[in-house]
């Protein structure tokens, strides 16, 4: 009885050794038929998880100052942001200096700074004209110091620049002489000013006229228009520089205002053309002799000057 226990026992032992070694063997087999779906459900949430990083990062744009740190890094740290720095950097600066160059060149030229002082002269008379004659109790010193600052003109030039204008445009009588004796006291001009001014205008219009000349036989019509011109011109300085009001006569001023060694003309052609007084002429066509010669109204010395 007692073997066919023990013989039991061993036979118990054996069967369950068995039966774990079959179910070792079995392992192997269960593990790689769950292997794969494991794998695919790993792939599929690091997929998901990377996604959902890329998603955020699209709807989480940086912003202005991320990009322009992320910029000022690049261009000051890597070798090849320092290059293009530099390259823009002098791209930029000879482009300016070209720009400029340019502009310079513009501004200074010839025919810039002539139309710079045509408009300047325009706008002398523009303002003078307001005053003169029919406001010319309000033409005072500071009128005209503020014109003066406008134009970057002396007192001189503001004196010759008007009497220009007087003698071409303004019909030349009483009030047109008395409205320079006015302009030479707001502008606070001596004597020798006056007939420095004068002397200017002369020369002026000595150099674009030539020679005063009362015999024009042989010439052609367009010789005897710039003749009869220089002749109505003449008559009129002529007048302005002997009126006591704008130069004292027996002055040294007055000694200087001879038109006579400006103009090359004779004694007796002077004596023809000196206007006595200005009731006792025909004005109109002496205007008229001026304006049928030339119509240039915009004259501009070679300096720029009008």
């Amino acid at each position: 009885t007692a073997a066919a226990d023990t013989f039991a026992a061993a036979a118990t032992d054996l069967q369950e050794a068995a039966e774990a070694a079959e179910a070792a063997a079995a392992a192997p087999a269960a593990a790689s038929l769950v292997a794969p779906e494991a794998v695919a459900t790993a792939a599929t949430s690091q997929q998901l998880k990377e996604a959902t990083e890329y998603t955020e990062e699209v709807l989480e744009p940086k912003s202005i100052q991320q990009r322009y740190e992320d910029a000022k890094v690049f261009l000051t740290s890597s070798a090849m942001g320092k290059g293009i720095s530099i390259a823009a950097g002098l791209f930029l600066g000879a482009t300016f200096v070209i720009a400029s160059y340019r502009t310079y060149q513009k501004y200074s030229s010839p025919r810039a700074q002539r139309k710079r002082v045509i408009d300047k002269n325009k706008l002398l008379v523009e303002e003078l004209s307001k005053y003169l004659p029919d406001r010319r109790s309000e033409l005072a010193s500071g009128v005209v110091g503020k014109l003066r600052r406008a134009t970057g003109f002396t007192p001189v030039e503001v004196f010759r620049k008007y009497l220009w204008f007087m003698l071409r445009e303004r019909k030349f009588d009483v009030a047109a002489v008395e409205d320079m004796v006015l302009l030479k006291q707001a502008l606070g001009l001596t004597d020798d000013q006056v007939a420095e001014a004068f002397k200017e205008r002369a020369q002026r219009i000595y150099d674009k006229y030539g020679t005063l000349m009362l015999n024009t036989e042989g010439m052609t019509p367009e010789g005897i228009e710039r003749k009869a011109t220089c002749q109505a011109l003449f008559s009129k300085l002529l007048f302005l520089t002997e009126h006591e009001p704008l130069v004292a006569h027996g002055s040294e001023a007055f000694a200087t205002t001879d038109l006579r060694m400006i103009f090359g003309a004779m004694d007796e052609d002077v004596e023809k053309l000196r206007l006595v007084s200005l009731y006792d002429i025909d004005m109109d066509r002496l205007d008229a002799m001026v304006d049928a010669a030339d119509t240039d109204h915009g004259d501009v010395d070679q300096s720029g000057s009008r």
